[in-house]
Protein backbone atom coordinates (compact mmCIF):
# COMPACT_ATOMS: atom_id res chain seq x y z
CA UNK A 1 0.00 0.00 0.00
CA UNK A 2 2.76 2.52 1.06
CA UNK A 3 4.22 1.51 -2.90
CA UNK A 4 1.31 1.99 -4.41
CA UNK A 5 1.18 5.63 -2.61
CA UNK A 6 4.18 6.62 -3.63
CA UNK A 7 4.28 5.83 -7.25
CA UNK A 8 0.76 7.95 -7.35
CA UNK A 9 2.26 10.51 -5.17
CA UNK A 10 5.63 10.34 -7.97
CA UNK A 11 2.90 10.37 -10.57
CA UNK A 12 1.05 13.32 -10.13
CA UNK A 13 4.10 15.70 -8.95
CA UNK A 14 5.87 15.11 -12.73
CA UNK A 15 2.89 15.38 -14.29
CA UNK A 16 1.81 18.63 -12.43
CA UNK A 17 5.90 19.35 -12.91
CA UNK A 18 5.27 19.49 -16.87
CA UNK A 19 1.99 20.92 -17.08
CA UNK A 20 3.48 24.11 -15.28
CA UNK A 21 6.52 23.66 -17.77
CA UNK A 22 4.63 22.80 -20.71
CA UNK A 23 3.07 26.36 -20.56
CA UNK A 24 5.53 27.80 -22.47
CA UNK A 25 6.09 25.28 -24.79
CA UNK A 26 6.24 26.74 -28.42
CA UNK A 27 3.63 24.45 -29.79
CA UNK A 28 1.25 25.93 -27.26
CA UNK A 29 1.07 29.67 -28.83
CA UNK A 30 -0.79 30.62 -31.88
CA UNK A 31 -0.01 33.72 -33.64
CA UNK A 32 -2.02 36.41 -33.01
CA UNK A 33 -0.91 40.01 -34.42
CA UNK A 34 2.48 41.08 -35.90
CA UNK A 35 4.06 44.04 -35.04
CA UNK A 36 5.18 47.01 -36.45
CA UNK A 37 5.72 49.61 -33.97
CA UNK A 38 9.74 49.64 -34.62
CA UNK A 39 10.81 48.84 -38.25
CA UNK A 40 14.33 47.62 -37.08
CA UNK A 41 13.18 45.21 -34.62
CA UNK A 42 9.46 43.69 -35.35
CA UNK A 43 7.76 41.32 -33.32
CA UNK A 44 5.38 38.92 -33.51
CA UNK A 45 2.30 37.98 -31.16
CA UNK A 46 1.07 34.40 -30.07
CA UNK A 47 -1.18 33.57 -27.64
CA UNK A 48 -1.37 30.28 -25.33
CA UNK A 49 -3.94 28.13 -26.33
CA UNK A 50 -5.22 27.22 -23.07
CA UNK A 51 -4.62 30.46 -21.42
CA UNK A 52 -5.55 33.59 -23.46
CA UNK A 53 -3.80 35.97 -20.47
CA UNK A 54 -0.28 34.23 -21.63
CA UNK A 55 1.33 36.13 -24.59
CA UNK A 56 4.58 34.92 -26.23
CA UNK A 57 6.42 37.74 -28.04
CA UNK A 58 8.94 37.30 -30.73
CA UNK A 59 11.67 40.44 -31.32
CA UNK A 60 13.54 39.79 -34.69
CA UNK A 61 16.75 41.48 -35.88
CA UNK A 62 15.49 41.87 -39.37
CA UNK A 63 12.58 42.85 -41.02
CA UNK A 64 12.19 39.44 -42.81
CA UNK A 65 11.77 37.95 -39.42
CA UNK A 66 14.49 35.50 -40.06
CA UNK A 67 16.39 36.39 -37.04
CA UNK A 68 15.07 36.33 -33.48
CA UNK A 69 16.31 38.56 -31.05
CA UNK A 70 14.31 37.45 -28.44
CA UNK A 71 12.01 35.27 -27.11
CA UNK A 72 9.55 36.31 -24.38
CA UNK A 73 6.72 35.83 -22.24
CA UNK A 74 3.64 38.22 -20.95
CA UNK A 75 1.17 37.05 -18.16
CA UNK A 76 -1.68 40.21 -18.66
CA UNK A 77 0.79 42.30 -20.37
CA UNK A 78 3.68 41.75 -17.50
CA UNK A 79 6.78 39.93 -18.27
CA UNK A 80 6.11 36.53 -16.27
CA UNK A 81 8.53 33.41 -17.66
CA UNK A 82 11.47 32.39 -19.49
CA UNK A 83 13.13 34.57 -21.90
CA UNK A 84 15.51 34.32 -24.19
CA UNK A 85 17.67 36.67 -26.34
CA UNK A 86 19.84 35.83 -29.29
CA UNK A 87 22.38 37.41 -31.25
CA UNK A 88 21.94 38.35 -34.60
CA UNK A 89 23.62 35.29 -35.75
CA UNK A 90 21.23 33.14 -33.85
CA UNK A 91 23.22 32.09 -30.82
CA UNK A 92 22.02 32.69 -27.17
CA UNK A 93 23.02 35.45 -25.70
CA UNK A 94 20.80 35.40 -22.31
CA UNK A 95 18.67 33.09 -20.76
CA UNK A 96 16.58 33.91 -18.29
CA UNK A 97 13.33 34.32 -16.06
CA UNK A 98 10.90 36.94 -15.08
CA UNK A 99 8.41 36.76 -12.42
CA UNK A 100 5.79 39.72 -12.08
CA UNK A 101 7.94 42.02 -14.73
CA UNK A 102 11.78 40.99 -12.43
CA UNK A 103 14.23 39.02 -12.98
CA UNK A 104 13.94 35.73 -10.72
CA UNK A 105 16.15 32.64 -10.47
CA UNK A 106 19.04 31.73 -12.25
CA UNK A 107 20.09 34.21 -15.49
CA UNK A 108 22.96 32.91 -17.77
CA UNK A 109 25.15 35.57 -20.27
CA UNK A 110 27.11 33.89 -22.67
CA UNK A 111 30.18 35.54 -24.53
CA UNK A 112 28.95 36.65 -27.79
CA UNK A 113 29.59 34.05 -30.60
CA UNK A 114 29.95 30.84 -28.37
CA UNK A 115 28.74 28.77 -25.94
CA UNK A 116 31.20 29.83 -22.94
CA UNK A 117 29.01 31.46 -19.88
CA UNK A 118 30.45 34.89 -19.42
CA UNK A 119 28.13 35.21 -16.08
CA UNK A 120 25.56 33.45 -13.66
CA UNK A 121 23.54 35.48 -11.98
CA UNK A 122 20.45 34.89 -9.41
CA UNK A 123 17.70 36.84 -8.29
CA UNK A 124 14.51 36.91 -5.72
CA UNK A 125 12.09 39.10 -7.82
CA UNK A 126 14.19 41.52 -8.85
CA UNK A 127 16.68 41.35 -5.90
CA UNK A 128 20.25 40.29 -6.18
CA UNK A 129 20.88 36.99 -4.19
CA UNK A 130 23.62 34.08 -4.23
CA UNK A 131 26.37 34.09 -5.69
CA UNK A 132 26.86 35.78 -9.13
CA UNK A 133 29.78 34.14 -11.33
CA UNK A 134 32.04 35.97 -13.26
CA UNK A 135 34.37 33.69 -15.94
CA UNK A 136 36.77 34.50 -18.80
CA UNK A 137 36.35 32.97 -22.32
CA UNK A 138 38.11 29.87 -20.79
CA UNK A 139 35.36 28.83 -18.69
CA UNK A 140 37.70 29.66 -15.39
CA UNK A 141 36.31 31.46 -12.62
CA UNK A 142 37.56 35.32 -12.87
CA UNK A 143 35.29 36.77 -10.24
CA UNK A 144 32.34 36.07 -7.60
CA UNK A 145 30.32 38.28 -5.39
CA UNK A 146 27.84 37.00 -3.13
CA UNK A 147 24.78 38.71 -2.50
CA UNK A 148 22.21 37.78 0.52
CA UNK A 149 18.86 37.37 0.61
CA UNK A 150 17.88 40.74 0.53
CA UNK A 151 20.63 41.94 -2.44
CA UNK A 152 23.58 43.32 0.21
CA UNK A 153 27.14 42.77 -1.23
CA UNK A 154 28.30 40.18 1.52
CA UNK A 155 31.99 39.20 -0.37
CA UNK A 156 33.90 39.71 -3.27
CA UNK A 157 36.69 37.23 -4.49
CA UNK A 158 38.80 37.99 -7.41
CA UNK A 159 40.53 34.61 -8.85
Amino acid sequence: MKCYFICILAFLSFSCFSQGKDKFAVKNFTQIDTVEANPDYPCKYYRNLTDPSLLMKEIFWDSARSHIMSREYLKDGIHSGPCIFYTNKGDILTTGYYDNDKKDGEWIYYYYGNTKIKWENHFNKGIKTGAWKEYDENGKLKREEIYDAVGNLKEKKTY
